[in-house]
């Protein structure tokens, strides 16, 4: 019964290791907020708790030792950086369970980290088990590239209540995103048609792997198409049975040509765009990442030792955002490079112990290349090739759950091939059966050990499931926002249900911003009475402070607290003094969001309306200098910015200011009514 027990634990702990790797790359649920890395944690979260309880299972039947890489060391330096890390950032709740639609934090990292643990504990006997390994992540590249292809040629794949923002890039959301998975999968597939058996299936692997690399170019992922090349390459130098010679050497010229688009964008050459695969070709996105990076160095000299803490770099970016940031209209939320984000997120300690888990298995795949014959060498050049591509894709990405479980389980597979610790302890494993090394185990001890697993795994599902419900209530919220602009729903209908959201999930700010953000976003609508205006503005100020509580520095929980208060000010010079103050440090803490300068001089602008005083001209003339300000740092990224421009012209009077911002704003999209509708009222031809 006890052999039997422990076979069974090692089989579902297994499993679960499996059927988490396919279903963190699959999963997604349109409908909500948070789409995508929401339910992907999810299943991470269950899918580790399930795997730790059937392995706490085995180990309580068999006489078993727990072997530790050597690359754990290091590995537990990083993960003792960030745990401090979290504990000194500048917002220890985001750091500890992650922000918005990321999921960066501490709880992610010890989650991917316990997966990849239980990959060592299930193959460091028999490393070719990482064969199955290989399959469960070339199967889930495999559904998310056939959706990809699906998507580009309009075959939608339909869901209840789908809506346009939430059809995704394959299963990931995020063209760079999906085209990291399929990149990592390459050299996998590369392994897989090794293996194969005949010329059929050989073929049949050779179509695959062609419909891969054909939804690698439909993403236009240049970061992951220039991590082709050094990832097959890398294969095929460990492991030259896996990639043909000449594949290997064209791999390698490839790469060297590789570094031009990165040359070119140091350099300030653009390509440009307009003809079809353009966007291949054109490197202003990567020119664009120097402008992100040079801000990141700033950011880390402020802050060398530990960082500002997991997940936290788009709270404290925007202060040292370089001036060619202007008029972005989307924030930055990472640096876009994972070495990077280890310097953030934990400093100078959490990337040299990172950059010393990648050299010493770089080291130990060295010395195991000499060693390793047949299958493990094969599966270690094909986990080396997957590192790889992850490795460069990342130098222009960021570290997403799926991507960054990627990582890891590469790294994992790699230790349990050829970390020297490993390979010592599988060089004196003694030859006997299983069932040798099992320890009796009484039915009452067995029966208490499964009820406790299976209480633990319920409740980490409950807690994993949460962060879902709470968004799908966000969405409806935000549904209702839409309503409520046009008159078919009332305020008080969209705030039960972000009241609700926030009660599902309490613990985490980003429902509380999220919620605020939406109530505020009605402050100035017409659809509603004052009394409800009153009453939005009071419920936004209680939910962005008490979110800024939590997440000190969020720039969109701090303009909600800055618009609510403005409305619950009044007339009371105290109350409108401390909301000055509000905008004010907004402008410090972002000094290139034209946005926020607009949202400042209407503050001002609604001072002097609801106060006549002798201050009154000064603030008119400070609020001028705000939109004029405005005026110069917005670029032609979004329509919308110049028509808010237009609008606070033309409330200051500035005729021809307001009309050359209208048309600036028609130039970019001529369909939309709003600028068109304002020239005309200013007596001017659109």
């Amino acid at each position: 019964g006890s052999g039997a027990g422990m076979r069974a634990g090692i089989d579902v702990g297994w499993g679960a290791v499996l059927v988490t790797t396919f279903g963190v790359t699959v999963t997604f649920v349109p409908g909500g907020t948070d789409p995508y890395f929401g339910p992907k944690v999810a299943v991470l979260l269950v899918g580790v708790s399930v795997g730790l309880a059937a392995h706490v299972s085995a180990l309580v039947t068999r006489r078993d030792r727990v072997v530790l890489p050597r690359v754990a060391v290091a590995v537990g330096a990083y993960l003792v950086a960030m745990a401090v890390a979290t504990a000194l950032s500048v917002s220890p709740v985001a750091s500890l369970i992650g922000r918005g639609d990321r999921h960066a934090g501490l709880v992610e990292l010890v989650a991917m980290l316990l997966l990849a643990w239980l990959v060592v504990v299930h193959t460091w006997r028999q490393p070719e088990r990482l064969a199955q390994l290989v399959v469960a992540v070339v199967a889930a590249t495999g559904v998310h590239a056939i959706y990809i292809v699906l998507v580009r040629i309009g075959i939608d794949v339909p869901w209840p209540g789908a809506r346009p923002y939430t059809i995704p890039i394959g299963t990931m959301g995020n063209s760079n995103f999906a085209g990291a998975q399929l990149v990592f999968s390459v050299p996998l597939m590369l392994f897989l048609r090794r293996r194969a058996r005949g010329p059929r299936a050989e073929r049949a692997w050779i179509v695959a792997i062609a419909v891969v690399l054909l939804a690698l170019l439909l993403t236009d992922a240049r970061g992951a198409v220039i991590g082709l090349f050094p990832a097959v390459a890398v294969t095929g130098l460990v492991a030259r049975s896996v990639v043909p010679r000449w594949s290997v050497r064209a791999a390698v010229a490839l790469s060297v040509l590789a570094v031009v688009p990165v040359v070119a964008a140091a350099s300030g050459f653009s390509w440009g765009s307009g003809s079809p695969g353009s966007k291949l070709l054109n490197n202003e996105t990567l020119t664009s990442r120097f402008v992100y990076w040079k801000g990141t160095v700033g950011l880390v000299e402020d802050h060398p030792l530990l960082g500002t803490g997991p997940d936290t770099f788009g709270l404290v970016f925007p202060r040292y955002s370089p001036r060619e940031m202007t008029g972005r209209p989307v924030p930055v939320d990472k640096p876009h490079n994972i070495l990077l984000e280890r310097a953030t997120d934990a400093g100078l300690l959490g990337l040299a112990s990172y950059v010393t888990v990648l050299g010493l298995t770089t080291a130990a795949v060295v010395r195991a290349r000499r060693r390793l014959r047949g299958v493990p060498l094969a599966l270690l050049g094909a986990w080396s090739g997957a590192l790889v591509a992850y490795l460069v894709q990342g130098m222009t990405s960021i570290d997403a759950v799926p991507l960054a479980l990627d990582g890891w389980l590469a790294l994992a597979a790699l230790a349990a091939l050829s970390d020297p610790w490993v390979l010592c302890a599988r060089s004196r494993m003694d030859d006997v059966d299983e069932t040798e090394a099992v320890r009796p185990v009484s039915r009452a001890v067995t029966i208490v050990g499964g009820v406790v697993g299976g209480v633990v795994v319920a409740a980490v599902a409950v807690v994993a499931l949460v962060p879902w419900v709470a968004d799908l209530q966000l969405r409806t919220a935000l549904d209702l926002q839409s309503a409520v602009r046009v008159g078919r729903a009332r305020p008080t209908e969209m705030a039960f249900q972000l009241d609700a959201a926030i009660a599902t999930n309490p613990i985490d700010p980003t429902v509380r911003i999220e919620a605020a953000t939406a109530t505020a976003g009605l402050l100035d609508s017409t659809s509603i009475s004052d009394d409800e205006r009153q009453a939005l503005a009071l419920v936004a100020a209680g939910w962005s402070d008490r979110a800024l509580a939590q997440v000190p520095d969020d720039i969109a929980a701090r303009r909600a607290s800055a618009e609510a208060h403005g409305i619950l000010a009044g007339g009371d010079p105290v109350a409108r003094a401390a909301t000055e103050q509000r905008w004010r440090q907004l402008e410090t803490l972002d000094p290139y969001d034209s946005t926020i300068r607009m949202g400042h001089a209407h503050f001002l602008l609604d001072w002097n309306e609801a106060v006549v005083d002798d201050l009154a001209p000064a603030r008119h003339a400070a609020a001028r200098a705000l939109v004029d300000d405005a005026n110069a740092l917005t670029d032609d990224s979004s329509w919308f910015t110049w028509y808010q421009v237009a609008q606070a012209y033309e409330r200051l009077g500035a005729r021809d200011e307001a009309i050359a911002a209208a048309r600036r704003s028609l130039t970019i999209e001529r369909a939309r009514p709003g600028p068109r509708e304002l020239i005309t009222r200013l007596g001017a031809d659109p």
